[in-house]
């Protein structure tokens, strides 16, 4: 599956698991890695154009409001200097 692949991904480039980046933990390493894997995977799209993944299902994946994985994605692009 495309998320828990991204999630791992994100984990070892931040030397974390993938249960640290879904966990409760809120400390900056952690939660930096979790807002970069829920950017990643809003970022994937279907063959015609639509997002794979929507915020309620980011929430889903990461066991959170849809609300905190939207500021989470709006936190890591602004840290990218990325223009939403």
């Amino acid at each position: 599956m495309i998320s828990t692949r991204i999630i791992r991904e994100v984990a070892e480039a931040h030397g974390l698991t993938p249960s640290d980046i879904i966990g409760r933990e809120r400390t900056r390493p952690y939660s930096r890695a979790r807002h970069e894997a829920m950017w990643r995977l809003y970022q994937v799209r279907l063959v015609d154009g639509r997002r794979r993944y929507s915020f309620p299902m980011l929430g889903r994946i990461f066991g959170r409001d849809h609300t905190v994985c939207l500021h989470g994605v709006r936190r890591h692009e602004a840290r990218m200097g990325v223009e939403a």
